[in-house]
């Protein structure tokens, strides 16, 4: 997962979703409520597409490839250490 930047009406959505709907149906199927209830404020602890390029950057890799998915829910990010 990647954390996806905020911004308009469909992250107001997403959050929705994330905060109260997922939980009560992840929960009902699950019988683990608690797991769903922590997914969604596990995310909000993610790195978001840019700042985990600029970490991959600081430790040496160049950025050859970055494709989101699902709405960017998750991120392919291809880096390559020089020799």
């Amino acid at each position: 997962f990647t954390k996806q930047e905020k911004s308009g009406a469909i992250s107001k959505v997403v959050d929705f979703g994330m905060k109260k709907v997922l939980p009560r149906i992840g929960g009902l199927i699950s019988k683990n409520y608690a797991a769903y209830k922590y997914l969604p404020d596990s995310i909000e602890e993610f790195l978001t597409t840019e700042m985990l390029e600029e970490e991959l950057k600081t430790a040496g890799f160049e950025m050859k490839y970055t494709k989101s998915f699902s709405m960017g829910i998750s991120t392919l990010l291809i880096a390559q250490k020089p020799l």
